[in-house]
């Protein structure tokens, strides 16, 4: 008896798993219900599968933006890179979307940013360096200056 309950056990689909059934189902019928993308999301999430969350938050996010709701496909960014501070893609987007709104950026942006400038800078510097041969850079603060009064 014990036996036949524990399979009994094995078989039955977790509330999770059947969620995920009906909401893949739903999604089929309607590809661009942004509400359904958002709880499929949640639920890879709390199933721990960070990059099927990802993708339907990503997908989420972008037709928001799409649409127009700017401060929902920001809400969106926000909880991508909380899963994943690495994703330059949602840095890119929430960056492009304060910009959009007018507004200054939060800190998570500012700091993605002023990395991003420093970067390109020394990306640049490095071509010039480059082209100009392989002339050592000085920094101002190692140079010295003579001011010669009677030139």
């Amino acid at each position: 008896m014990l036996d036949s309950f524990k399979k009994h056990l094995g078989k039955k689909k977790s509330k999770e798993g059947t969620q995920l059934e009906t909401y893949k189902d739903i999604l089929e019928k309607n590809p661009d219900n942004v509400n359904i993308r958002l709880k499929l999301g949640d639920l890879y999430a709390k199933k721990g599968d960070k990059q099927a969350a990802i993708n339907e938050y990503t997908t989420a996010a972008i037709q928001y933006a799409k649409d127009g709701y700017l401060v929902k496909a920001i809400a969106v960014n926000k909880i991508i890179v909380r899963l994943d501070s690495s994703r330059q893609e949602a840095l890119d987007r929430l960056s492009e979307l304060y910009f959009q709104r007018g507004i200054a950026a939060d800190p998570l942006v500012q700091s993605y940013r002023e990395s991003k400038q420093q970067q390109e800078e020394q990306e640049m510097a490095e071509e010039v360096q480059e082209e100009q041969g392989e002339l050592p850079m000085i920094e101002p603060e190692e140079a010295e200056f003579v001011i010669d009064p009677d030139t």
